[in-house]
């Protein structure tokens, strides 16, 4: 049976995409052949909805750990690979999530960041000296970030304490232009979202009507600084109709029980589905992490921890 609510609570509450909370650098210190670009740090992201651990990619984290370790790059991203297929299996599947990223539709399986440190330590091998440390960084984030709300005010929120759903300003996203849009063809996945977002125009109107709000604030052509605000399940329904065979909307269909995606993409239109309170704003300004950055003490150095200002979004996190 389809369930919106199920799938609304395997998104953060900031947004589709997770707020950068925390980043743990310091690892390609020393090590001669790290290579241009190369993620050189472990990065943590805003859980989904109601949960109150940082989340991480485990490829990209145990990449990063090995390649400190002395291994190569291309070695120690396939025994990362090959790690994570035990380590997925060692934790509950309810607790893996794929969260949206605007520049990839195959976006990684994450796990709760403590899932990483436990796998560590049972796996008694180099890297498990590094599991105390990591923890530490962890904690330092868990406790230590907070988010700026919509009027650029620092909010009480910490993990702990971010509310269960998200709030009605933070279910409108603000699209600049389609999601994935560089998946192929430029010029044809553009024409291809203006498509879809023309035979959104009289859907969104009769939505508003039923449902008493705007779902969708189209941007004024005249205006250079002008950009979409919609329902995050209006960014959804493109999602589905662009890639539907994509690893993320495959996700979505999983989660939501839909019998496939046609039937999710039924859903995401329907204004039954929009129990959740929003409230259309322009979602340029919205609820953000003041990212922490923690870096890997060094011998006899005590770890040190640099608050920064975040991108919007995990596809604009920095390295």
């Amino acid at each position: 049976m389809l369930d919106m609510m199920a799938l609304l609570r395997t998104q953060p509450i900031s947004g589709l995409e997770p707020e950068l909370m925390g980043l743990i650098d310091g690892f390609g210190a020393g090590v001669a052949d790290w290579l241009p670009y190369e993620p050189a740090s472990i990065w943590l992201l805003e859980p989904p909805a109601g949960r109150r651990e940082l989340y991480l990619d485990p490829v990209m984290a145990l990449s990063v750990i090995h390649r400190h370790l002395g291994q190569p790059a291309h070695a120690a991203r396939v025994r990362a690979v090959s790690e994570c297929e035990r380590l997925y299996a060692s934790i509950p599947a309810a607790e893996t999530v794929r969260l949206y990223n605007y520049l990839t539709p195959d976006s990684p399986l994450c796990i709760p960041a403590p899932a990483l440190t436990d796998f560590l330590r049972q796996a008694k091998g180099p890297a498990s000296s590094l599991s105390t440390v990591i923890d530490r960084a962890i904690d330092a984030v868990r406790s230590g970030v907070r988010f700026t709300t919509l009027d650029q005010h620092e909010a009480a929120w910490t993990l702990d304490s971010l509310p269960a759903l998200p709030p009605p300003p933070a279910m409108i996203e603000f699209v600049s232009a389609a999601g994935w849009e560089y998946q192929g063809d430029l010029e044809h996945n553009t024409r291809s979202f203006n498509a879809w977002r023309n035979r959104m125009r009289p859907i969104a109107a009769r939505m508003a009507q039923t449902l008493g709000e705007p779902v969708y604030r189209f941007a004024d052509p005249g205006l250079d600084t002008g950009d979409d605000n919609m329902h995050r399940f209006l960014l959804l329904h493109w999602l589905c109709s662009f890639l539907p065979a994509s690893p993320y909307v495959r996700f979505l269909v999983e989660a939501s029980g839909a019998a496939h995606v046609e039937a999710l993409k039924s859903a995401l239109l329907d204004p039954a589905s929009y129990t959740h309170p929003f409230k259309m704003h322009d979602a340029f300004y919205s609820l953000t992490a003041r990212t922490m950055r923690v870096e890997l003490p060094g011998p006899g150095a005590d770890m040190r921890i640099i608050a920064q200002p975040s991108p919007r979004g995990a596809s604009g996190r920095p390295d």
